[in-house]
């Protein structure tokens, strides 16, 4: 399957009707932008229920039929090496939460079957037969473990041909293997050849994505260019979606239920809607979603809510995300909302944040093993009779490292006492905004600058305060450090989901640390329990982390506790019980007739 297929699809949206002005309606709600993770509180002083924890969720009342389809943009890592096409699908130790939540639906004993569509990725050619290196060209700057890989571009721009034979047999590899996947060929028309495929300039498919709705969900603003080369990755951006709902509708057969995941495939909502009415859609988002103020921004604003609304169920990561979703429709569609539903050409769809599931089972396999005990010595004795405060970010502005390092330096100003016995321990991972320009560059330019100067104040021979790792850990001392560290420090200024506060929960079993983490960050409406900060305080982190360090067993216990019950309300068994509860509830057509909405009326 193509870009450019010969399939029936919608036809391209015309210029007129993505680029009118917005029209306001005099009810719409004033949204605030600090994420209300107050709406979200529950009662966790219940029970902990350790069986729950690795249980299948895929009993319903009113079971659904069929199976799911699931459209990711990438898993799969392709590699052509000596004139044959291989794959892997496996990612980085920090398990994505989302590739955990697709594995979970390819379990053997889920009751509903699972095909996984996807992009094959940016393949990249490899002369010599030795195993892959570890850290394989990403299709994504932001890999599918949810964190940043170091991308190769040594292959990005070469032309790649693929034969007709490689294909189908990859195919049915793939097709084959535990994930099901079938693959989504990406290429332009010149790429078609009579005995096979040419792919060029592969990473234009994503460049709409990354290079305007990333940085714009996360509250980061692009310079506005001449318009041509905005056009140029709009195309790309659309013709791709195009390809995926060519790809899901040859794959549906009645009854399935349609997964799709990101903003990456934002238009494939509605593409499929027009063409499978009755289909239960959800869309999925695994970022923020920014107030209207910042979506009337987009050039394309329009076609890129009207392709979500396709979905009959959006799931976003936090409450306030819908309402931002639910704002900008209001603004921008003139649709007719109400607190958990949107109404736009008489049709429904539903709005819910569920977190995204992370796999507990899996994570207290990869940090409590005889390896990452003896790393954990090893840590141990590198940092004796000192505290240990983790951070874990990627090297860009989004993470808020710099406002780590200011709240950490003000801490040690405050308390002159714990300058020889803390450490703060940050591990870093390649900057997502990889077209951030000289922003991002002057960002990472003035970490290492306030790394130098708080080493340089209050440090010694003896004692270095600042540990800053330029490289991603190793597994085992990524684990270690979660297993023996005093306190997690998460200060990031917009996040969908923090994968590193999750794992930090899970793994402090034994030493019940204390997690600081960022209002900002989508987890904070999830994680009621943790110690939630506003990053620009830097005097309130800083006192935080005081108190953290100084906070008597029986209060870190009773606060890790707490913590730890609300983690396992995002593992993934329960993720795709409230997803697949949420399309269950769906009422049919006939039903809508007879009930009509208290929108519509």
């Amino acid at each position: 399957m193509t870009a450019s297929t010969t399939t029936m699809r919608p036809s391209l949206p015309q210029k007129r009707e993505s680029e009118q002005l917005a029209r306001w309606r005099s009810d719409a709600r004033d949204i605030p932008v600090t994420p209300a993770f107050g709406h979200e509180r529950k009662n966790f002083d219940a029970g902990f229920d350790s069986d729950a924890v690795g249980k299948d969720y895929f009993g319903f009342q009113k079971p659904l039929s069929g199976n799911v389809i699931s459209a990711t943009f990438t898993i799969p890592h392709i590699l052509y090496r000596k004139g044959k096409l291989e794959w892997e699908t496996g990612h980085r130790f920090w398990r994505s939460m989302h590739v955990d939540c697709l594995s979970h639906l390819s379990l053997n004993e889920a009751s509903l079957n699972h095909t996984l569509v996807a992009w094959t990725g940016e393949i990249s050619q490899c002369e010599d037969t030795s195993t892959p290196p570890v850290t394989a060209p990403s299709s994504t700057s932001i890999a599918p473990d949810g964190h940043a890989k170091e991308n190769d571009q040594s292959n990005i721009d070469k032309v790649v041909l693929i034969s007709a034979e490689e294909q189908k047999g990859l195919e049915t590899e793939l097709y084959e293997s535990r994930e099901r996947i079938i693959p989504v060929w990406l290429y332009s028309d010149s790429g078609d050849q009579q005995d096979g495929i040419e792919l060029r300039n592969q990473s234009k498919w994503r460049e709409y994505a990354e290079h305007d709705l990333y940085p714009l969900f996360h509250y980061k603003q692009r310079e506005p260019t001449g318009g041509g080369d905005e056009r140029l990755r709009w195309n790309d951006y659309h013709k791709a979606n195009a390809a995926f709902a060519d790809r899901i509708c040859e794959t549906y057969k009645s009854g399935d239920v349609i997964l799709v995941h990101d903003y990456y495939l934002m238009l494939v909502p509605r593409m499929v809607r027009q063409r499978l009415p009755d289909a239960r859609i959800a869309f999925i988002f695994q970022t923020p979603f920014p107030t209207s103020e910042f979506v009337r921004c987009l050039h394309r604003r329009q076609d890129l809510l009207e392709g979500v609304l396709g979905a009959d169920v959006a799931v976003f990561q936090a409450h306030i995300y819908a309402e931002h979703f639910a704002n900008s429709c209001a603004r921008i569609l003139q649709t007719q909302n109400r607190s958990d539903q949107i109404l736009h050409g008489g049709k429904r769809t539903q709005l819910t944040h569920i977190p995204t599931g992370i796999n507990i089972q899996n994570v207290l396999q990869r940090a409590f093993n005889p390896a990452v005990d003896k790393a954990c010595r090893r840590v141990q004795d590198t940092f004796a009779g000192k505290k240990i405060i983790l951070g874990h970010d990627p090297m860009n502005s989004l993470s808020g490292l710099d406002k780590k390092l200011r709240a950490y330096e003000r801490f040690l100003q405050d308390h002159p006492e714990w300058r020889e016995k803390a450490v703060l321990v940050q591990m870093t991972s390649p900057a997502m905004l990889e077209a951030g320009g000289h922003e991002e560059a002057e960002f990472a330019s003035r970490v290492n600058t306030l790394v130098g100067s708080i080493n340089s104040r209050h440090g010694s021979l003896s004692h270095t305060p600042v540990q800053l790792s330029p490289l991603p850990p190793q597994q085992d001392e990524y684990f270690a450090l979660l297993r023996q560290s005093d306190v997690a420090l998460i200060t990031s200024v917009r996040e969908g989901i923090s994968t590193t506060a999750l794992e930090y929960a899970i793994c402090q079993r034994d030493r019940r640390g204390t997690l600081i983490l960022s209002e900002f960050s989508g987890t904070a409406g999830a994680l009621s329990r943790a110690v939630v900060i506003n990053p620009w305080d830097v005097s309130a982190v800083a006192e935080e982390i005081y108190r953290a360090l100084t906070a008597g067993e029986d209060e870190k216990a009773a606060r890790h506790a707490a913590l730890l019950r609300q983690v396992q309300d995002m593992g993934v068994e329960r993720w795709a019980r409230k997803l697949f509860g949420a399309l269950d509830h769906i009422p049919g057509k006939e039903e809508v007739k007879k009930k009509p909405s208290p929108i519509a009326e």
